[in-house]
């Protein structure tokens, strides 16, 4: 189906992180289904996409963006956790655009 637009950047990087993950859950499910050999294409497929994806942030760079965004907000208690994802989430998708 031919999108009515071009995609927005951020839409392509979902798109490919969707495939990346499709395959790397199907070479799950060939390798637990004893082949091996389609597991090795969908993991050699997987790793193509990812090389257009943006570099992953590391848990350390994360975990210092959700200290960074709790303290932003004076978040003090679970009631606040919806800011704080809501920012969080707004942060990381603002790095993978300048990525």
């Amino acid at each position: 189906m031919k999108p009515k637009r071009p995609l927005e950047d951020s839409e392509v990087i979902d798109v490919l992180a969707k495939e990346a993950k499709k395959r790397k859950d199907s070479a799950t499910a060939y390798e637990q289904g004893g082949r091996p050999e389609l597991a090795a294409q969908e993991i050699a497929e997987a790793e193509m996409i990812s090389k257009y994806l943006p570099e992953q942030l590391g848990e350390d760079a994360i975990r210092e963006i959700i200290k960074a965004t709790i303290t932003e907000l004076g978040a003090s208690s679970m009631a606040d956790m919806g800011k704080v994802i809501g920012a969080v989430v707004g942060k990381l998708k603002a790095k993978q655009k300048v990525a």
